[in-house]
């Protein structure tokens, strides 16, 4: 037994209380809680043992502070944690209040934790983390080594400048992203990505993510608005086929992921086709959020298939999208995921040029966020210089020919 499990089962933490729980109910019901139920558990137990020693930044007073907003959940967030607290005090004893409470603050707070390749392995609680504000073009991203979580800057920033993240995926147009945030974070996302898309004259960048203007003023407005937010003028509904299209598109595209969940691979990649057909017939710019998300659906369906020349096509394809839509804050994991993903296919098809190029790009990108010494970045580096040591050997042998 390790010091900290040691410490856990002397009182100083949360295992004596927890494990003889999940005991009883893997007895009782051959089952075993899922990872949010125990997460919660864990949370409440912290909070009732305020004395329990804990490094400073996770302490038991941090977890405790973590708000639930309540007063703002809609009934049918309200309905589906109740019902998630009454089968958590069900085994674990706990108050029903208390705990909906608790279920509450995490779905705000909590983190996924991810791999290397931001492949979620599980999720946690980091309270100093949960302090970072939401930007859409976040100066920071969250990044994590095993289960330790890092807060790394993903561009220079001045004294005092307020380190902020993304608590949403940032291939969305701005009013997706406001209205993701309204129900999911209960605020209205008042960033200056967002303030420059709904003031008088929009921005160009939200109307090549694919978000609705105002034909007065260029204002984006939510795409079933009646009315302008910045000039007040009427906004003319878009026209029947193009609402239809792009109604396809997400519907496509839902069902996609709803497929792969569920292990269909072939009923996944059909609808990824279905959504990029659809949204090719959208009057969508090219660098459109939604055509951005059916590309990535794609690319999962024709990897899946090992087309590694389809999958090449929906990658390279993606990527104006992708930096489009990430790039905005300075260095992005998911750009230089992206990158890599595009370098692997074009070197395992032979051409090592571009791939030497794309695995650069991606280095670089992940240099940032992941740090320089981490295992990724230099098995990337080390592709990138074998890739180009191909092509220049390659090159050679032509001269000579």
């Amino acid at each position: 037994m390790t010091p900290a499990q040691r410490l856990a089962w002397q009182g100083q933490g949360t295992h004596a209380q927890e494990c003889p729980a999940l005991e009883a109910l893997l007895a009782q019901r051959g089952v075993t809680p899922p990872p949010s139920l125990r997460l919660a558990h864990r949370l409440l137990l912290k909070r009732a043992q305020p004395q329990l020693a804990a490094p400073p930044w996770d302490a038991p007073a941090l977890a405790a502070a973590l708000q639930s907003h309540r007063s703002s959940a809609s009934e049918a967030q309200l309905i589906s944690t109740a019902q998630a607290a009454a089968a958590l005090s069900a085994y674990a004893s706990v108050d029903a209040q208390e705990a909906t409470d608790v279920l509450l603050a995490l779905s705000c707070n909590a983190h996924s934790v991810c791999d290397a390749e931001l492949r979620p392995t599980g999720k946690g609680v980091y309270p100093v983390v949960a302090t970072a504000n939401h930007d859409c073009a976040p100066s920071a991203c969250l990044t994590f080594r095993g289960a330790t979580a890092q807060l790394r800057s993903v561009r220079s920033l001045s004294a005092g400048e307020e380190v902020t993240l993304s608590y949403i995926d940032l291939c969305a147009c701005a009013s997706e992203r406001r209205a993701e945030l309204r129900e999911g974070y209960f605020f209205e996302c008042q960033c200056a990505r967002c303030a420059a898309a709904f003031a008088p004259g929009g921005c160009e960048e939200d109307r090549a993510m694919g978000g609705c203007g105002c034909a007065s003023c260029g204002a984006a407005t939510a795409p079933l608005a009646t009315v302008c937010g910045a000039c007040g003028a009427q906004v003319a509904p878009q026209p029947a086929d193009v609402r239809r299209a792009r109604t396809d598109a997400a519907e496509a595209i839902a069902e996609a992921r709803r497929a792969r969940s569920a292990g269909d691979v072939v009923a996944a990649a059909a609808a990824a086709a279905r959504a990029l057909t659809a949204v090719r017939a959208s009057r969508l710019p090219p660098t459109a959020a939604l055509r951005t998300r059916a590309l990535d659906e794609c690319l999962k369906a024709a990897l899946e298939a090992e087309d590694w020349t389809g999958a090449l096509s929906a990658a390279a394809d993606s990527l104006p999208g992708y930096t489009l839509c990430h790039g905005a804050g300075g260095a992005s994991p998911l750009l230089g995921l992206q990158h890599a993903t595009v370098a692997k296919l074009r070197w395992a098809l032979g051409d090592a040029q571009e791939a030497g190029r794309q695995f650069q790009r991606a280095s670089a990108h992940l240099e940032v966020t992941h740090g320089g010494d981490h295992p990724l970045v230099r098995e990337l580096q080390q592709s990138a210089r074998e890739a180009q040591a191909q092509d220049a050997h390659a090159s050679h042998g032509r001269r000579l020919e």
